[in-house]
């Protein structure tokens, strides 16, 4: 399998996840017949869709090229990883054949992954992916606070057209004694750790 600027970038594999992208079927068409590429990224999905282009910023010698070659081949030219991947791409495959042929794959991903770590990646490059995916990691969670927030402002604005006075007044008491509730439990448990016996040897 000749080792092209393409291939090395389809052989990356994610670092600090395991999420991965399968092989779609045009993927497998691309491949030389007779073998099917197990496509890997550096990135998953959603960072590569919300970065396009990410997965260029890591930039492999000719060095950790040939390294990742000889690893690619000795974990996933197997022939069983070869006729576990033929299933994922399988129309006729059950659940359940698809489920134990993904955790297969996976198995081998998180084993290809931590050699690429120690034996193929920079510290450097290590430390750049993490940042992105950090960064990735804060974008989402903003997003998501944000998202609830709104959802929360909206759907109080269509209640208020919709319920009666008297609907309002039960929703409202509701929330007071949940809130309440919520309050009490976490005096309760502050209470009692208090009083539990300091077990600290002398």
């Amino acid at each position: 399998m000749s080792f092209t600027r393409r291939t090395a970038v389809l052989l990356l594999l994610a670092v600090l996840t395991p999420v991965c992208t399968l092989a779609t079927a045009e993927d497998a068409q691309e491949q030389p017949p007779g073998k099917t590429q197990i496509p890997l990224w550096i990135f998953d999905a959603q960072v590569r869709a919300a970065a396009p282009g990410i997965e260029t910023i890591i930039t492999l010698t000719d060095e950790q090229k040939a390294k990742l070659q000889v690893i690619y081949d000795q974990v996933f030219s197997a022939p069983t990883l070869q006729s576990t991947q033929k299933v994922l791409l399988d129309q006729k495959a059950t659940p359940e054949e698809r489920q134990e042929a993904s955790s297969v794959i996976q198995t081998a991903r998180n084993w290809f992954a931590k050699r690429c770590n120690a034996e193929v990646f920079t510290p450097e490059q290590l430390e750049l992916i993490r940042k992105v995916y950090a960064a990735y990691a804060q974008v989402q969670a903003e997003v998501r606070r944000e998202v609830a927030a709104m959802i929360t402002r909206g759907l109080a604005g269509r209640l208020d057209d919709i319920l009666s006075p008297e609907q309002k007044a039960a929703m409202a008491k509701a929330r007071a004694d949940l809130k309440a509730a919520v309050k009490a439990a976490a005096k309760a448990q502050e209470q009692s750790a208090q009083q539990q016996p300091d077990e600290t040897p002398q």
